[in-house]
C-alpha cells in the first residue's frame, strides 16, 4: 500500500469514528493479526482493512493506526481485549522454524494465543484463522502451534494464485454469520464501563489533570468514550507503580468512593500480567478433573490471585481461596482440612450464623462449582499422591501450584 493511500484509509477511519461519537452507535471493532515479511499476507492484509472498513467495521491494524514513539505492545494488548472478532492471517513466515527461532513469527504466535484464550472464554468470539498458500498446515496441529487447535475453527484457506477480491468475501461471511454477537460489549469494554461509572463524578478537568501529572496519554481513539472511559483505557497495562500513583491521586477527590478506587486498583494490576501468560489457564478449567491444576513460578501467593483474575476478564472474578499453611502440603489429611478452612472462610459458608460442617463444604462446592470455575491456591508443589487424595474430596477444584522458579504450564496429574 503506498503511502498516500496509507494517509487516505487513515482519513477515512477518523471521519468514521467522527461520524460513531455524533449518532452514538458502536461499530464492531476487527482485529487483523498477520506477518508483514510475506507479500500475500501483505497484501491480503491491505485488502480486507479497506473492505472491512467499507463494510461498516472498524478494523485495528498496527500498519494503520499505530504511529512512530507509540506505546504500541500496550496498545496492542488493548486492541486484543476490545476487539470484537479478529481474522489470524497465517502465511509460511508464521510457522516456519528453525532451532534458533521455534516459532516463525512470534508476534503473531502471541496475537493468536490471547485470541484463543478469549475464545474459550467466550465461544461466541470470533476468530477467523486464514490458510495462505505454501503453509504446512500440519505444523498448526504440533509444537507451540499444536494447543492453540486453530484448525478446529472454521476459517478460510486460500488457494495457490487465488486473488483477495475472492478471499475477502468468505473472510466476511464469517463475521457476518455472527453479526448480533458482534454488537455485544466485549469482557474488557464491560470492565472499563464499570470502572468508568465511579469516576463519572469528576469533572473532566480532573482527569486530565491526573493523566497529565502521570504522563499518561489519553489518546484519540474515543469514537464511543467518554472522558472517564477514555481515562480507564489509558491505564489497562500500564505498570502497577503508574496504577498506583493514579489511584492515590483519584484518592484526592471526596466525590469518588475509595470502595471504587480499590476495585479499580484490584482490577487494573490483574491486567498488567501479559495476557498470553495467562490464556493456559482458561483451558485448564476445561479439562478432565484429574488434570485441573495449573504451575506457576512466583514467590507470592498474591500474584496467583491476580493470575486468576486476568485469566477470568470479570469482576469480582473466580472465586480463589488461598492455602497459608506450607505444611500442610506435605500431608493430605492436612491439606484437605486446610483447604476446607479456606473455601469455608472465603466463601462465607455459615448456615444461621453456624459455620457449615466440613462435609457440607465438601457437598456445596462439589454440587455449585460443576459448572463454573473454583480455584485453590496452593503453595509449593504438592506430591501427586496426596494431591490425588484431596482430589477426592474436591473433584470439581482446580488447584493453582505457587511453585516458587518453575515457569506456568499444565500438571497432569492422575
Amino acid at each position: 500500500m503506498t503511502n498516500s493511500s496509507t494517509e487516505s484509509s487513515r482519513e477515512h477511519y477518523l471521519c468514521s469514528t467522527t461520524t460513531l461519537l455524533i449518532v452514538g452507535m458502536i461499530k464492531a471493532r476487527i482485529f487483523i493479526s498477520h506477518s508483514a515479511k510475506d507479500d500475500a499476507s501483505r497484501q491480503l492484509r491491505d485488502c480486507l482493512y479497506l473492505a472491512l472498513e467499507s463494510g461498516g467495521y472498524v478494523p485495528l491494524l498496527d500498519q494503520q493506526q499505530l504511529e512512530s514513539g507509540d506505546d504500541w505492545r500496550r496498545k496492542l494488548r488493548t486492541w486484543l481485549g476490545l476487539c470484537h472478532a479478529a481474522v489470524v492471517l497465517i502465511s509460511p513466515n508464521v510457522i516456519e522454524s528453525t532451532q534458533a527461532k521455534p516459532i516463525g513469527s512470534p508476534w503473531v504466535y502471541n496475537e493468536a494465543a490471547i485470541l484463543v484464550w478469549r475464545r474459550e472464554l467466550d465461544e461466541e468470539f470470533v476468530v477467523v484463522p486464514v490458510i495462505l498458500p505454501g503453509v504446512d498446515v500440519s505444523k498448526l496441529n504440533q509444537g507451540p502451534f499444536e494447543p492453540l487447535n486453530l484448525l478446529a475453527i472454521q476459517g478460510v484457506t486460500v488457494a495457490p494464485g487465488e486473488k483477495p477480491e475472492a478471499v475477502i468475501p468468505r473472510i466476511l461471511a464469517r463475521l457476518e454469520e455472527r453479526k448480533e454477537q458482534l454488537a455485544n460489549k466485549t469482557p474488557m469494554q464491560e470492565l472499563e464501563q464499570f470502572m468508568a461509572q465511579s469516576l463519572e463524578p469528576l469533572k473532566s478537568q480532573a482527569l486530565e489533570t491526573v493523566a497529565t501529572q502521570l504522563q499518561i496519554e489519553l489518546g484519540p481513539w474515543r469514537s464511543d468514550d467518554n472522558q472517564a472511559t477514555a481515562f480507564v483505557r489509558a491505564l489497562f497495562h500500564r505498570e502497577i507503580d503508574v496504577i498506583a500513583k493514579a489511584i492515590q491521586r483519584l484518592s484526592a477527590y471526596p466525590a469518588v468512593s475509595r470502595q471504587a478506587l480499590r476495585q479499580m486498583r484490584d482490577i487494573l494490576t490483574a491486567f498488567w500480567i501479559d495476557p498470553q501468560a495467562v490464556a493456559p489457564v482458561a483451558h485448564v478449567v476445561k479439562l478432565p478433573l484429574k488434570q485441573r491444576a495449573v504451575s506457576l513460578g512466583a514467590e507470592h501467593m498474591i500474584i496467583a490471585s491476580m493470575y486468576i483474575q486476568r485469566a477470568c476478564c470479570l469482576y469480582p472474578g473466580w472465586d480463589a481461596p488461598w492455602v497459608n499453611n506450607v505444611a500442610a502440603t506435605r500431608q493430605a489429611k492436612r491439606l484437605i482440612a486446610e483447604i476446607t478452612k479456606s473455601i469455608r472462610e472465603r466463601l462465607k459458608l455459615y448456615e444461621n450464623g453456624v459455620p457449615f460442617s466440613d462435609d457440607m463444604v465438601k457437598r456445596y462446592v462439589n454440587k455449585a462449582y460443576q459448572q463454573k470455575p473454583l480455584f485453590v491456591i496452593v503453595p509449593g508443589a504438592v506430591d501427586a499422591e496426596v494431591l490425588t487424595a484431596v482430589r477426592n474430596d474436591f473433584p470439581t477444584v482446580t488447584f493453582f501450584l505457587v511453585l516458587g522458579h518453575k515457569p506456568i504450564g499444565l500438571q497432569q496429574l492422575a
